[in-house]
């Protein structure tokens, strides 16, 4: 078989922008693209329009995957019918599960009923996936830990970090007017960026901004970064109430939507990640 012969099919419940398993995607078809691979990726639920370009139908992805020559990467994130069918079908030799964990249902327990199903659901699905699957691939040790409580061997799961898009911060030119408010502003300031959603622990965050300014000083501010999600209001009125409790409505300030060149402002700007 010639280099260019070669055929792989990426599957995803949603291929997404701007996240982590959106960019690992992109990453790794692009590699796979340049290493001289014919790559297809199939997505059912959603492509984000930079993806477009890539849109296939299942029949076209599971014609693919009758040849045992075809290599699968089955990207799991939460339980998907369209893509595990394929995957149960496929009679391509080489199977691999690249795991990007889901999240433990409790979380989302008393916020959002469909969120608990489908991440029960996607954490039962872990252990039918993986019957399917020859290989495995985990971007993190939480991963790997997490799939071998599954029942995967941990000699058969294979590290690779995630692809990203880390040379886009040397692109594009952070935002002036935030970078400008925030060395203007002498206080310690203090970074998190992640979606207002129950298990990135902003909670655990703003009682730890409320403990500095009792027991050291109030020149300190924690810059939250993260739209919030409609279905998870309750969260979100959670979060608002523990700033106002806590007296912290100076020391902790939450953006919605930030635009690249803003997030880049606020690595520059910021004393510490946290």
């Amino acid at each position: 078989m010639s280099l260019n012969e070669k055929t792989v099919v990426i599957t995803t419940p949603a291929w997404l922008h701007g996240d982590g398993v959106g960019h690992d995607i992109e990453g790794m078809a692009t590699s796979l693209l340049n290493a001289g691979w014919n790559v297809h990726v199939y997505s059912p639920y959603h492509y984000a329009s930079p993806y477009e370009s890539w849109r296939m139908d299942f029949d076209t992805a599971r014609k693919l995957l009758q040849s045992p020559e075809t290599v699968l990467i089955h990207h799991h994130s939460i339980g998907c019918a369209e893509t595990e069918s394929l995957l149960q079908e496929a009679q391509a030799r080489v199977r691999i599960m690249r795991y990007h964990n889901v999240t433990p249902p409790e979380f989302f327990e008393g916020y959002n009923d469909e969120w608990v199903k489908n991440c029960r659901n996607g954490r039962l699905a872990t252990m039918n996936v993986a019957r399917y699957c020859t290989h495995f691939s985990v971007p993190s040790l939480y991963d790997g830990r997490d799939i071998v409580h599954a029942g995967v061997p941990a000699e058969k799961i294979a590290y690779l970090p995630y692809f990203h898009k880390l040379s886009d911060f040397d692109q594009t030119l952070p935002d002036q007017t935030v970078l400008k408010r925030l060395e203007e502003d002498k206080r310690f300031h203090v970074l998190f960026l992640g979606r207002r959603v129950n298990n990135k622990g902003h909670l655990h965050l703003i009682r730890t901004v409320a403990t500095y300014v009792r027991e050291y000083d109030k020149d300190i501010v924690l810059h939250m970064v993260g739209a919030s999600d409609p279905s998870l209001a309750k969260y979100d009125d959670e979060i608002q109430a523990e700033i106002k409790k806590l007296g912290v409505e100076k020391n902790v300030v939450l953006y919605d939507k930030v635009s690249f060149a803003g997030i880049e402002a606020f690595y520059k700007g910021c004393d510490l990640f946290l």
